[in-house]
């Protein structure tokens, strides 16, 4: 599968959001030197734990774990709108995926080859790996195969080495991690 994006290391465990907009901003050329915290803190509703508040002393201190890390209800008036960036986000619900045949993985394919979309995944990432715990998680879908296989670059905080990592996946399990956290994917896709 042809690799599309440039890693950028995740910053942080609670990075991946700003993380995976990093390198689809970097792969259309838009970034316009953004740093992950500034993103987070900035457009994506940062919050942290009690335990990082020295690390993060100008960021709300979650109430419950759930809580922690970076918060997108729309990307287009958190961020791309008020940047100018030329970026649009389809955010589509884990239910819509399964229930519809649109959303099987012809289509996820149609998205990255035909379409030129970048698709980030909002699931639980133990399913995709079974080293990381149980947690809400981003990846960014890179390429897919003929046997419906994704490569997925996927932002993660291991013990103290922050890294962004390849893994495949299926599109199914893609779907079945979606659903653990009613996930879904957000398309981002060019403005004409």
């Amino acid at each position: 599968m042809k690799k599309r994006y440039k890693i950028i290391v995740n910053q942080d465990p609670n990075m991946c959001v700003p993380a995976c907009i990093l390198m689809i901003l970097k792969r259309h050329n838009l970034d316009k030197g953004y740093s992950q915290l500034g993103l987070a803190t900035k457009f994506l509703k940062f919050q942290t734990s009690e335990k990082d508040k020295e690390m993060y002393p100008n960021v709300k201190i979650a109430k419950k774990f759930e809580d922690q890390g970076c918060h997108v209800n729309d990307l287009n008036q958190q961020f791309f709108k008020p940047e100018g960036i030329p970026l649009k986000e389809t955010y589509v619900d884990w239910k819509a995926v399964q229930d519809s045949f649109d959303y099987d993985a012809n289509y996820v394919k149609n998205l990255i080859l035909n379409n030129d979309a970048d698709i980030i995944v909002s699931l639980d990432y133990s399913l995709v790996n079974s080293k990381h715990k149980p947690s809400r998680h981003v990846v960014l879908i890179e390429g897919i195969d003929e046997q419906n296989n994704c490569l997925i670059l996927s932002p993660v905080g291991i013990d103290y080495e922050n890294i962004t990592e390849r893994k495949e996946a299926t599109v199914d399990t893609l779907i079945r991690a979606m659903r653990v956290i009613n996930g879904g994917f957000w398309i981002i896709s060019k403005i004409a």
